[in-house]
């Protein structure tokens, strides 16, 4: 289906709802992959035994678990947000492509 005018006012406006959503988003999926490494940090230097004990029992934490799944799921809603503004700017795209031909829709 080809993007009509009402289709085009409905992609800016979608790109102009979530521009800040999208922003805090991407922040949050980098600080919260920097959140793993500071918790997996920490119970490390909690952690007694060798090297090699300190890493599995840091990396088996409950605390560094739940802080992947939060940077999973912070990850999935970012990269889901994207991909549908990256349709609304195809749209938008290809409404102008389409009028700079003469085919005004």
């Amino acid at each position: 289906m080809l993007p009509d005018r009402e289709r085009l006012e409905k992609a800016l406006e979608y790109l102009s709802q979530t521009d800040q959503q999208h922003a805090f988003l991407f922040a949050k999926k980098d600080a919260q992959k920097e959140r793993i490494k500071l918790v997996r940090a920490v119970k490390f230097l909690e952690a007694k035994g060798s090297v090699a004990e300190r890493n599995a029992r840091a990396d088996s934490d409950a605390v560094v678990a739940d802080a992947i799944d939060v940077w999973e799921n912070v990850v999935a809603d970012f990269k889901l947000l994207e991909n549908k503004r990256t349709r609304a700017n195809t749209e938008i795209d290809v409404w102008r492509s389409l009028n700079k031909q003469g085919r005004t829709l």
